[in-house]
């Protein structure tokens, strides 16, 4: 019922017991509001409250290694508690980019699109890949049959 994200003391232990154990797998935390500013003044009213706290749990866990977040329905990368943190693009609108509260709060219709968040255990690390939404001409191949670059 409210705009604003907040993190319940009993889902602030759950998380914090849940990232205990096992400690050696690494762990996505994916969250509706952001934890942090992007600038956007009427947005920014509206992120999580209590961000300070999952700030302090996530710090103790270093297999946090990501945080993905929603709400502004554009893409945006920052870190948080010494972890990437994003917002991921939305299929539908995005929120205006007014960074200096030119404008009351609105929405521009932008390219649709999606964050597909990779894995790769062998190597230990994640990927993001913004993916738009939609039909795009390709895939084209690089090389001709011969082997030379086209």
């Amino acid at each position: 019922g409210k705009p604003h994200g907040l993190l319940e003391p009993p889902t602030l232990q759950w998380l914090g017991q849940t990232l205990s154990s096992p400690a050696g797998r690494p762990a996505l935390l994916f969250l509706h509001h952001p934890p942090f500013i992007a600038g956007i003044w009427h947005m920014d009213r509206q992120n999580l409250r209590n961000a300070s706290e999952l700030a302090d749990i996530v710090k103790r866990h270093p297999r946090v290694r990501m945080i993905a977040t929603g709400h502004l329905h554009r893409a945006i990368v920052t870190m948080f508690a010494g972890v990437p943190c994003t917002i991921c693009p939305a299929p539908n609108h995005a929120v205006d980019l007014d960074l200096a509260h030119l404008r009351q709060p609105s929405f521009k219709i932008e390219p649709p699109a999606f964050h597909l968040h990779a894995w790769f255990p062998d190597e230990g690390h994640l990927v993001t890949h913004q993916v738009p939404i939609g039909e795009f001409d390709g895939p084209h191949p690089f090389f001709a049959a011969d082997g030379r670059l086209l």
